[in-house]
């Protein structure tokens, strides 16, 4: 980690994130906010439910997220199944995302980091972006079995731990 990484997580932020009025019924002390943090989520689009329960979490935590678009061939792969120029046009797309975002969380699903995900992952830690990591098993190089992949629940309560920590260095 490079001493400009650590000096970021440490600073004390322009803006304000803490409110006094959270939507109704939410958890987050950030909505309302003039500006809420950022994040971009990252991963396998093999794994889309992780997408929704992450971004769904971090939405009711007052956090504007970044995704990936509504990926209807996720069983293909996604962009892939469309041809090799609609996918890297929007990795590219995505690594702009990444651009904009305060932080980024890598859905590390069953342990399963394909080629993109790890390209952004790189330039995620290049650009200093602090980096939540949620994994459910040990590296591997093909995406797990159906029964191996983590429930909606559980990848909502390690968004929430992950959130938790970022929003306290943000």
């Amino acid at each position: 980690m490079t001493a400009w990484r650590e000096k970021k997580r440490t600073a004390t932020p322009a803006r304000p994130f803490r409110t006094s009025a959270p939507i109704s019924g939410s958890p987050s002390p950030y909505l309302g906010d003039p500006r809420p943090a950022i994040v971009c989520l990252c991963g396998s689009t093999r794994f889309m439910e992780a997408f929704f329960a992450a971004g769904w979490e971090l939405t009711l935590r007052g956090h504007i997220v970044l995704s990936v678009g509504v990926c209807p061939n996720a069983a293909d792969h996604g962009a892939e199944a469309l041809g090799p120029d609609v996918a890297t046009a929007l990795d590219e797309l995505h690594l702009r995302k990444i651009d904009l975002a305060d932080w980024v969380l890598i859905l590390n699903v069953g342990g399963y980091v394909g080629e993109s995900t790890a390209a952004e992952w790189r330039y995620a830690d290049e650009r200093g972006k602090i980096i939540g990591l949620f994994t459910n098993g040990p590296r591997r190089a093909a995406p797990p079995p159906p029964d191996e992949r983590p429930s909606w629940d559980e990848i909502a309560k390690t968004t929430r731990q992950i959130a938790e920590v970022v929003e306290a260095n943000l």
